[in-house]
């Protein structure tokens, strides 16, 4: 009988083509697991409210403006989530966090929305133009006008929580959430978690380079003692402590216990009641390297990470 020439040994011996698009599909499926991440935290402000246009204003020559707002420059190249400060219709601030493929969760009862999808989850669009209460505090162009030339950048972004507002099993389950898409990260001895900007390789690897500036961050405070959730920027500047607290003089000005040789803090007039806004000013001669570059958290602190299963 003649034997039938064929393509039977295929299977037992791919072709180079097979290779090929079997190498394809597995760079493919790498790239789809590393990129379940959050690229970008926006703190989210009501556009037709005109504190948001003056914390625009105040934060324009910072970052790069488009058109949903503004943008921070992030530090290492390549690394995750950016900083936003974003307009939208809403009637009161959130944090949202964007990322494909990012597990979807929303906490909805800390005094102010917290979610990963802003697809029919904003709050309702703005009724009416909020409005200000002279409380005694200052006003965000007086912090600027008071500040000058001396803001040089950010350090971070973040936000208080109040305890008597968030329940503890909510606050560990929101830690979790956030550990599955950034690099999360504590603060020793206080629950103040933040959120490293890292690139895929460290982030996958757990491991970070501790040689150059990295941000900006976001922190997450369980706050103890606040009373309602507290919007907070810290800025970093080019004055040192004396020529920062000359600026900024007490009363309205104050130290927190414990940070007060690292910066100044002031609470600004915030509209938006029920939601407090803070601006903490970092003294030029206390950024040490350390915190800069994130080696402090990341060896002291050490990494949060979700819990499977």
């Amino acid at each position: 009988m003649k034997r039938v020439q064929g393509n039977t040994g295929s299977c037992q011996n791919p072709t180079q083509n097979d290779r090929t698009i079997l190498l394809r599909w597995l760079i493919l499926i790498v790239e789809r697991v590393l990129s379940v991440r959050v690229d970008r935290v926006n703190l989210v402000l009501p556009e037709k409210c005109r504190e948001s246009q003056q914390l625009y204003g105040f934060f324009k020559g910072l970052g790069v403006e488009g058109k949903e707002g503004i943008q921070f420059s992030v530090t290492p190249m390549g690394a995750k989530p950016a900083l936003m400060l974003r307009r939208a219709e809403v009637d009161r601030p959130g944090i949202w966090l964007e990322g494909e493929g990012v597990e979807p969760f929303s906490y909805r009862n800390a005094g102010i929305p917290i979610e990963t999808s802003m697809g029919g989850r904003c709050s309702p669009s703005l009724t009416r133009s909020a409005s200000t209460v002279d409380d005694g505090t200052l006003t965000i162009e007086e912090v600027k006008d008071l500040l000058g030339e001396i803001v040089s950048g950010i350090d971070h972004i973040g936000v208080n929580l109040p305890v008597n507002m968030l329940p503890r099993k909510q606050w560990e389950g929101l830690k979790q959430d956030l550990s599955k898409g950034t690099a999360l990260y504590r603060y020793p001895g206080h629950e103040w978690p933040f959120i490293l900007p890292t690139t895929d390789v460290e982030y996958q690897s757990g491991q970070i380079e501790c040689h150059s500036p990295r941000g900006p961050k976001f922190e997450w405070v369980y706050d103890e003692e606040a009373r309602e959730p507290v919007i907070q920027l810290a800025l970093r500047t080019s004055a040192e402590r004396a020529k920062v607290e000359k600026l900024l003089p007490g009363p309205k000005a104050y130290s927190i216990p414990g940070l007060e040789t690292h910066f100044r803090s002031v609470n600004v007039r915030s509209p938006w009641k029920g939601i407090g806004l803070r601006v903490d000013v970092y003294y030029a001669d206390a950024l040490e390297a350390d915190w800069v570059t994130g080696k402090w958290l990341a060896e002291e602190g050490g990494r949060i990470h979700s819990q499977k299963g």
